[in-house]
């Protein structure tokens, strides 16, 4: 292919490869990146025929463009006050006008210009591993093209006005700068950008703000996890295989826990009124993170029985913004560097007496949280609830007491459960079993066709989800005087193992009841008699999934969150893995009955000291190199320049032919060129005598030899 068609069709393809990474981010601004696709395709085909086609006068594509500008500019400060917005649909819309009007070697450039900017907007638009591949084809599409056009405009700004045109047209034509060594040296040189930028990146030391910055991505809406809380809105999310958030955990704790029995508690309502659940309340107290140690801690009570489990949550853009936690929190840590820990005391978070965590200011908070926490799980231990007494707090029963207005046929349906007269903790487990025995669990819950659903599952259908179970619970309690309320949130989650995190879907939303017991506080208990089996089958090539799973957790973890912390966890490891090696090839001593005795011949001191030879070896191999480079730095750079100007005359250097035989072949045609003579004697001094020469008498010799070659030439021309 020629050298101008390989520059048409790599300058298009890195135009569409900016265009398609914003693309993929599932903005609002698709229509006009197609728009821009389409375009960038017209040129292809056409080229600039396109432009003078249309032959619109330079003037008017830059009034137009300055009146996008201006468009943009009042919409940014006097209207949406989107700035990032409009600066993305103003750089769109630009390479849109450059592409369609008449271009020169200046318009060229910011072209590929405005195309980096399409790969900068997507950053901004989106923090998903997709975006990497687009990104790394770029980097060698524009490595190939910014050589290939810096290529053309040095000829054009090197060669005489009168030589330019014919001397750029055979380079347009030609066929033989293109070849597959330039293609895959380019390769080569755009992967070793890519590896020193990523050196650079995991070396210096970081400020991660990807939690404190707003995205232009709507973040993911899940139906259920507001304050108010419709009967039924749980089994519409549970068919949906969608991941909401990844738990890190270590393999040991893995083994110790049951995954299938963790709550991932969200949020938690005290109102019903037959078809909703609500709050009473609005009022959310204002907690702040420690400054010093990042640290949140909750003044809780001491549980009754359970584990203690760390965990670090990797939570998706969630609408609301809930934290969530496992089972009983009582610690969250935000181990970010100091800046984050001040913007995040600035913003703070926000508690309701119903125990549910919510991130202030949240319009800001668009991305991805991190976060870790550690939380009390496990069953409680039934002697000490058993035993729980105390006075209720005056107020708490017009929170969690109340009920809606009762059928007739439900009081008595309730009233008839059998509770016994022993403690509140026999009381719960006997609604709690009563239920499970009476009532089986689906998700096929087909609309009631009635304005008291809870009265139809609990005298017609007797069949429901979660949600039905644990409000038809709830009312059960109260109903018997015992005050509870009723919990949204996610059960279990699917182990990876590839990255030892706990991978939890929205098919796995989950409601149940806590009941609150004096001295010990709310405790949870979970009346769905539910099978493991029910909800969003799980994707196919299940294995596959979970390792490219990992591989987004780990973008999200080194690219995205990737600070000063993750920076000393990265060279803790390191070191700790040459500490191991360095350990294990130690010499120790024997524990044979020479106890003060040293074995050399071991086969990790064999290996220990294999080693250092080898290392030995390279460092001195090192330095030999860079002597033999600094000894002789003229010497090479003047023969490159002796062989060029020979071949300039027409003498090709043979590649089995050593320097001095070929100067004196080029003699014996020339005849003879004392200065070459001289240089070829310095050459050997230098090269086998250790006879350095100064740069004066390289360069000295080198500009005679170019004065008898010149005055060869025109001896020719003369004959």
């Amino acid at each position: 292919m020629r050298f101008g068609r390989y520059l048409h069709h790599l300058s298009m393809l890195m135009i569409l490869t900016g265009f398609y990474s914003i693309s993929i981010t599932g903005s609002e601004y698709v229509s006009a990146v197609f728009a821009g696709m389409v375009v960038t395709g017209l040129y292809w085909i056409l080229g600039e025929r396109i432009s003078a086609f249309l032959k619109v006068p330079r003037t008017l594509w830059n009034l137009l463009a300055l009146l996008l500008f201006s468009y943009f500019f009042y919409d940014t400060f006097f209207g949406n006050q989107d700035l990032v917005g409009n600066g993305i649909m103003f750089v769109i819309y630009l390479q849109m006008v450059k592409l369609l009007s008449h271009k020169t070697n200046r318009d060229w450039m910011q072209i590929y210009t405005l195309s980096f900017m399409h790969i900068l907007a997507s950053t901004v638009l989106t923090s998903d591993i997709a975006f990497s591949v687009p990104f790394l084809i770029y980097v060698i599409l524009a490595t190939w093209t910014l050589v290939l056009f810096n290529l053309k405009m040095q000829l054009e700004l090197t060669t005489a006005p009168e030589k330019k045109d014919h001397r750029l047209q055979s380079l347009l034509l030609s066929k033989n700068v293109i070849t597959k060594k330039f293609l895959i040296t380019t390769s080569f040189l755009s992967i070793s950008i890519i590896t020193f930028t990523l050196i650079v990146f995991f070396s210096f030391p970081r400020l991660s703000m990807g939690n404190f910055l707003k995205r232009i991505t709507t973040r993911n809406h899940i139906s259920g996890f507001s304050d108010r809380v419709e009967l039924g809105t749980i089994g519409t999310i549970k068919t949906n295989s969608q991941i909401t958030m990844r738990v890190e955990i270590d393999q040991e704790t893995a083994k110790k826990i049951e995954i299938d029995q963790i709550h991932w508690r969200g949020t938690a309502t005290d109102n019903f009124d037959g078809r909703v659940w609500s709050k009473n309340s609005d009022h959310k107290r204002r907690v702040a993170v420690d400054m010093d140690t990042g640290m949140l801690t909750l003044d809780r009570r001491p549980f009754p029985g359970g584990n203690n489990f760390e965990y670090r949550i990797f939570l998706e853009a969630l609408n609301p913004p809930v934290l969530f936690s496992a089972d009983r929190l009582y610690q969250l840590i935000w181990d970010k560097p100091m800046v984050e820990r001040i913007f995040r005391r600035s913003m703070g978070i926000r508690y309701d007496y119903n125990g549910t965590f919510y991130l202030s200011s949240s319009a800001n908070i668009m991305s991805d949280l991190t976060y870790r926490a550690e939380s009390i799980i496990g069953d409680p231990q039934p002697d000490l609830l058993r035993s729980a007494k105390g006075r209720l707090p005056s107020w708490m029963p017009d929170y969690f007491l109340q009920l809606p207005e009762l059928r007739p046929q439900v009081e008595r349906t309730l009233a008839s459960i059998p509770i016994g007269s022993g403690s509140t903790y026999d009381k719960v487990l006997a609604i709690k079993n009563w239920l499970e025995t009476n009532y089986t669990y689906t998700l096929n819950v087909e609309d009631f066709g009635t304005e008291d659903p809870l009265s139809f599952f609990l005298l017609e259908k007797k069949q429901g989800h979660c949600e039905y179970f644990s409000t038809a619970f709830a009312i059960a309690l109260r109903f018997h005087g015992i005050p509870s309320r009723n919990v949204v949130g996610f059960r279990g989650g699917e182990f990876n193992d590839f990255g030892n995190y706990i991978a939890v879907r929205q098919s796995d939303a989950h409601s149940w009841v806590e009941v609150f017991f004096p001295t010990y506080g709310w405790i949870a208990f979970d009346p769905s008699p539910l099978d493991s089996t029910v909800g969003a089958p799980r994707p196919r090539w299940r294995r596959i999934n979970q390792f490219f799973d990992n591989l987004r957790l780990r973008w999200n973890k080194y690219i995205i969150e990737y600070d000063l912390r993750a920076q000393a966890e990265i060279a803790e490891n390191v070191g700790r893995k040459v500490s191991r090696w360095f350990r294990s090839n130690t010499s120790k001593k024997e524990t044979d009955s020479t106890p003060n005795t040293r074995s050399w011949n071991t086969p990790k001191n064999k290996t220990f000291f294999a080693n250092l030879l080898l290392l030995a070896f390279l460092v001195w191999l090192t330095a030999y190199l860079i002597y033999r480079f600094k000894q002789n730095p003229q010497r090479r750079g003047v023969f490159a320049q002796v062989i060029r100007l020979l071949e300039a005359r027409g003498h090709r250097k043979k590649t089995h032919e050593t320097i001095p035989e070929f100067c004196a072949r080029v003699q014996r045609k020339e005849g003879p060129l004392p200065p070459l003579n001289e240089l070829v004697s310095m050459y050997d001094e230098e090269r086998f005598g250790q006879i350095l020469h100064s740069k004066i008498i390289w360069t000295r010799n080198l500009t005679s030899l170019k004065t008898k070659l010149h005055q060869r030439k025109k001896q020719d021309k003369a004959a």
